[in-house]
């Protein structure tokens, strides 16, 4: 959901963060409620049908309001917003459990998806603190361990992840939710062979188990991100278009797909593809890479159209402007559009949340406002981790490169390339010029 993505998938689904540019099916993952439904047939397959029983629950509520309607009005929205990228929707599965929570305070279930909504809308430090309370009242409450993993993944505390990881799989190793997130964490500590094992392993036990829509989609975007980042695009485009037979027009899946075409050198169809998508919803993350495609094919007016509509959406609303500040950062910062905005939201987001990502949006960040020295401290951190991660290794190159140090410079720039040559529509190409001015191949 980087911008990447995001900007991303979500806890369930996807949420906005997209990996690199953005939104990442690997910057969150599968759901924690889903743990208590895996083997269950999971309500919504499509938008339709969901905006439906939406419907209908807030016809119940306001005769009758009851905690599990509720609950399930949370779910519900939820699951829209991880199709749809819609933030709104977010906020509005918080207020219904914040309304569910008044009725029933002492709910396990209820103070669970609470704390799964402070997730999803980037309240990481509250969803680590209420998980950790349910964990530690209810041990065996899987759906809350789950969200502490999330959460202390999301505020760069890897070794209580780690540790929370290997409570889940010990009890719960062969969900796909447990798997994907086994998955992402060695993805993030630079193990992708691991990570791809693992993303195959989930995705074909998640089709074995009887979910349904956004729930299932989100295991073979998973997979298809892994195959885009370690350079296997036609792979990716299998993987995305089987999402998008689950969940027609995902979201993150429809992004993924394009941005899998663009590699190829299928630019148009990529075109076509996100203008689709931001006629339909028109996020933040969707609008920066429509307009990143369309410089890419010639077109500068439609790309200038497309830039100028991110922060319009963006601002609509303050969920809008929370769960895509880091997309919104790296896209001024790449523009060079609002350089010092993207300082102020990428500081504001690093003290409170220190993973790998947040490291490498604050450093270039910093680049970008001429900060060099902080930018080459910033990056080293965000690659403290070995995360195979291309875009943080151009990053780094560019940020090397600037600070002098030409050998490390070539070296990232390098890594990158050769993780996946096509890392990105527009600084892919800017990854090679640089390299050929400092001396190296590309």
């Amino acid at each position: 959901m980087k911008a990447v993505a995001p900007k991303v998938l979500v806890i369930t689904a996807i949420l906005i963060g997209a990996n690199a540019v953005a939104l990442s099916t690997y910057r969150s993952s599968a759901s924690s409620a889903e743990l208590r439904r895996e083997g269950s047939v999971a309500t919504g397959n499509s938008l339709v049908e969901i905006d439906r029983v939406i419907a209908g629950l807030e016809r119940q509520i306001k005769r009758s309001p009851t905690s599990s309607s509720l609950d399930l009005l949370a779910r519900m929205q939820l699951s829209r917003g991880r199709i749809t990228g819609d933030a709104a929707s977010y906020a509005r599965a918080q207020a219904a459990i914040i309304r569910s929570l008044s009725i029933a305070p002492k709910n396990l279930e209820g103070r669970t998806l609470d704390a799964e909504v402070r997730y999803t809308n980037h309240e990481f430090a509250e969803a680590r603190r209420l998980s950790t309370a349910i964990v530690n009242e209810a041990p065996g409450e899987l759906g809350a361990l789950a969200i502490q993993a999330d959460a202390e993944r999301e505020l760069g505390d890897y070794e209580a992840a780690g540790k929370t990881m290997r409570r889940l799989v010990d009890v719960a190793g062969t969900a796909p939710s447990v798997i994907v997130r086994d998955a992402r964490l060695s993805f993030l500590t630079g193990n992708s062979a691991r990570a791809v094992r693992l993303g195959d392993l989930a995705e074909q036990r998640a089709e074995l188990s009887g979910l349904l829509g956004a729930t299932l989609s989100f295991y073979p975007s998973f997979r298809g991100q892994l195959a885009f980042d370690t350079g296997s695009y036609n792979e990716a485009i299998k993987h995305f278009t089987r999402a998008l037979r689950i969940v027609p027009g995902d979201r993150v899946a429809s992004l993924g797909l394009a941005r899998s075409l663009a590699a190829t050198g299928k630019e148009n169809a990529a075109v076509t593809l996100v203008e689709e998508l931001t006629n339909r919803y028109p996020d933040p993350v969707a609008l920066a890479f429509l307009g990143d495609l369309r410089t890419k094919v010639g077109d500068r007016r439609g790309a200038n159209d497309a830039y100028a509509l991110v922060e319009a959406v963006a601002a609509l609303s303050a969920s809008n402007r929370q769960v895509y500040d880091r997309e919104l950062s790296l896209f001024y910062a790449n523009h060079g559009s609002n350089v010092a905005e993207a300082l102020r939201l990428a500081r504001a987001e690093a003290v409170v949340r220190k993973d790998v990502y947040a490291h490498d949006t604050l450093a270039w960040a910093e680049y970008k406002s001429g900060n060099i020295g902080d930018a080459a401290s910033g990056i080293r951190k965000a690659l403290s981790l070995n995360t195979p991660d291309a875009r943080i290794h151009f990053h780094a190159g560019m940020i090397f490169s600037k600070a002098g140090s030409p050998a490390e410079a070539k070296s990232h720039l390098q890594k990158a390339l050769q993780l996946s040559p096509q890392f990105d529509v527009l600084a892919a190409d800017v990854a090679r010029t640089e390299l050929i001015r400092l001396g190296g191949e590309s």
